[in-house]
């Protein structure tokens, strides 16, 4: 029986809303909590929705410059270039490998556990893929409670598919939109906020975004172009 296809997007939205109420072996607590951030992200769109680009601003250990970030939304791959001078370069997930780029124009494959896992979980984090059905493969688990500064939060552990590093992401819980990821490799830990989350074609979409880590390493970006669908999105992705 074919759909109609209004009928079609809001059973699609359903789901995204509620991707895993009928499965007996997800945790509950992890249910509430994906079905409630993702009513906060307003996800039911989500479908609709190919690809984000955001332009804007960014500050990277002190060098100011401008910053191109597309990601594939509800899938897998995810690119940002940036121009810093001196400096310049991107980073990216293809859906097979991590690559970086050089202010030269060299790509370089990053075949480390860490580069892979790190692009991998990056890439997860800016597509929604929690929201897709099937939480996009990963491994979903709760983490605890945590209360800073009289501030409460509920975490998760999160293992995209093809990553062997986990992220703990924070969800604010009157709000319950994820605040913060925090990857911990060894000695190293990588902590990326979200932050000023306003609608793009009814998604909500973090307009700043700082990544930071123990080694004192930080890149922060503010949005000031968001768009939905752009027409040139598979030569940048």
């Amino acid at each position: 029986m074919k759909l109609e296809p209004l009928v079609a997007a809001a059973v699609i939205g359903l789901l995204l809303l509620a991707p895993h109420a009928a499965r007996a072996d997800i945790d509950p607590r992890v249910a509430t909590l994906v079905r409630e951030s993702g009513a906060a992200l307003h996800v039911a769109p989500l479908p609709s929705i190919r690809t984000i680009r955001a332009t804007g601003d960014v500050v990277t250990d002190g060098l100011a410059g401008k910053a191109d970030n597309w990601n594939e939304m509800g899938r897998s791959r995810a690119a940002t270039r940036f121009s810093t001078p001196p400096l310049g370069g991107g980073s990216g997930w293809d859906g097979k490998k991590s690559w970086t780029l050089d202010q030269t124009g060299l790509v370089i494959v990053d075949g480390s556990t860490l580069g892979r896992s790190t692009a991998i979980d990056q890439a997860y984090l800016g597509n929604y893929d929690l929201w897709t059905p099937g939480y996009g493969g990963a491994r979903v688990v709760w983490s605890r409670s945590e209360s800073v500064m009289g501030k409460g939060y509920d975490l998760l552990t999160v293992t995209p598919p093809k990553s062997s590093l986990p992220l703990d992401i924070w969800f604010d819980r009157t709000s319950h939109l994820p605040v913060k990821a925090v990857q911990t490799a060894g000695p190293l830990v990588t902590t990326t906020t979200l932050a000023d989350f306003r609608p793009v074609d009814g998604l909500m979409i973090p307009y700043r975004v700082v990544t930071s880590t123990n080694a004192g390493d930080s890149t922060s970006f503010t949005a000031t172009t968001v768009t939905a669908n752009p027409s040139n999105s598979a030569a940048d992705l």
